[in-house]
């Protein structure tokens, strides 16, 4: 494996040799590496025990890194991926009087939401039938293209709510599950609630 085919891996991960690694791919496009222990170079050699789990997404063609996490953050995630049954009827019950789910989103919630899933902009655009092919060969970061998608759905002014969003979520579980929770849980927030 070299590191240096992948970006942003944190130092503390890749400086380090005699460590173990495990590679498995959770769907087509998503796959994690797992780094067990090893030492750290440096002046002073320190065993290490730690675990990181780095999940790459390879769906456009390329490897991106779109998590850096370490064994507890990897659990925490997937205990809240196991709890992201929330239904829709939860959060109409959690909106009383005013159904949050036919509010329309501001771009900033949105780019916070999908922080983790910049790679898949393509994906996103296409199920909000927005322009990407143009985006496709830009030079811009995935993130830009990801704004530029949003901006362009929300111009378009059609059927730009909450239900959309997480109805793109749901028809995009290996892609986007992590937003959808990330979504559900915003949804059922008094942040939410004060916002929309």
């Amino acid at each position: 494996m070299k590191w240096e085919k992948l970006t942003n891996i944190p130092e503390s991960v890749t400086n380090r040799y005699w460590h173990s690694l495990s590679v498995w791919s959770e769907t087509q496009s998503t796959h994690w590496i797992i780094v067990f222990g090893g030492k750290r170079c440096g002046l002073h050699h320190s065993l290490l025990s730690d675990t990181t789990f780095i999940e790459i997404i390879s769906s456009t063609g390329d490897l991106v890194v779109e998590s850096v996490l370490d064994i507890d953050e990897y659990n925490q995630r997937r205990i809240l991926e196991g709890l992201t049954k929330v239904t829709v009827a939860h959060i109409k019950d959690a909106a009383s009087d005013k159904n949050i789910l036919d509010k329309k989103p501001q771009k900033g919630d949105l780019l916070r939401l999908f922080k983790s899933s910049f790679a898949h902009y393509s994906t996103i655009g296409t199920a909000l039938n927005v322009q990407v092919d143009d985006l496709l060969q830009s030079p811009m970061s995935a993130s830009d293209k990801l704004i530029l998608v949003f901006q362009r759905w929300i111009d378009s002014n059609r059927g730009v709510t909450w239900r959309t969003v997480l109805q793109v979520c749901e028809d995009f579980p290996d892609q986007l599950g992590q937003a959808k929770a990330k979504v559900e849980g915003f949804l059922l927030s008094d942040r939410a609630r004060n916002s929309y």
